[in-house]
């Protein structure tokens, strides 16, 4: 789970790649020359946060709720939930990765 300030993406993921060669000959030149590709599913994953100040895993506050400035006065933005934490109040994760190549070789 990822909890607290944690945030990162960890999805399952499903992937496959493939390739070919072909040898071939030009002007008594041997080559090789190849194809590849590759493609990773992203399974959907969602991360609720959990916002319970008795859990050791809460989203923290930015400042406490009491919070006073320099002159002892109370921060009226303190009362409440305040974060910076950018997978409040959850977050969600899902993609399509591919790639390829091609490949050119002389063989000698």
């Amino acid at each position: 789970l990822q909890t607290g300030r944690t945030n990162y993406v960890d999805n399952d993921r499903i992937s496959t790649s493939a390739g070919l060669d072909y040898e071939f000959e030009v002007l008594k030149l041997k080559f090789r020359a190849g194809v590849q590709g590759q493609v990773h599913v992203l399974v959907p994953r969602y991360q609720r946060k959990i916002n319970n100040p008795n859990d050791p895993e809460n989203v923290q506050d930015e400042f406490p709720d009491d919070a006073v400035d320099s002159r002892g006065r109370p921060i009226a933005s303190a009362a409440g939930l305040q974060t910076n934490n950018p997978g409040w109040p959850g977050f969600g994760s899902a993609g399509l990765i591919w790639g390829g190549g091609a490949t050119l070789g002389l063989l000698f």
